[in-house]
């Protein structure tokens, strides 16, 4: 759940989306998924770069201020504890160029 969360704060955050409007692009696209029985599979990559693509936007690198508000947006969503212990955060497919 907190990853469709963090998704919808990334379209919201990256890509001026309306609280509103990122809920309503999220949820139809897991909807999709589901109905394909797929949605287990997108929770595997950065919500940073689903988001582009749901955005109608070219998958970028993000700048390095984007990965800071993109940490902090981890951290809100998934809690102090995700800050700590997430071995993605050792090696880390978001960094920035």
């Amino acid at each position: 759940m907190e990853y469709w969360i963090l998704l919808e704060k990334c379209l919201v955050a990256f890509h001026g989306f309306t609280a509103s409007n990122a809920a309503k692009i999220v949820n139809s696209y897991y909807k999709e998924l589901k109905a394909a029985q797929l949605e287990e599979f997108a929770t595997h990559e950065e919500a940073f770069y689903l988001a582009c693509r749901l955005a109608g936007k070219v998958e970028r690198e993000p700048t390095a201020e984007e990965v800071k508000i993109y940490r902090k947006l981890e951290i809100e969503v998934y809690g102090e504890y995700f800050k700590q212990n997430s071995p993605s955060r050792k090696a880390c497919p978001l960094s920035p160029k």
